[in-house]
């Protein structure tokens, strides 16, 4: 399975330029009023650019994963959904 992510990430960097590989470090709680109260949404908030390496090694694979820039961006499908919720239709918490 690592291996595969790994693959895909570097595909991405030779047909597009870069990679979409991201590590989450913050997720948001927050619930959807308009369509389900009751339901919390648990969503990737800040993300980090990373990359995965495999290291070849007696016994197995070794796989590390590197931050390759330290500024986290937000999760910008998450903003334009919460630009567009109106104060009564969505709640953080």
């Amino acid at each position: 399975m690592l291996n595969k992510i790994r693959l895909e990430a570097q595909r991405d960097v030779q047909e597009f330029g870069f990679s979409q590989l991201k590590l989450v470090v913050a997720f948001l709680k927050w619930h959807n009023l308009a369509e389900d109260p009751q339901e919390s949404i648990h969503s990737p908030l800040l993300l980090l650019p990373v990359e995965l390496k495999k290291k070849k090694q007696t016994g197995g694979d070794q796989y590390v994963l590197s931050v390759t820039d330290n500024n986290a961006e937000v999760n910008p499908v998450l903003a334009n959904r919460l630009r567009s919720c109106s104060a009564s239709s969505c709640q953080t918490g």
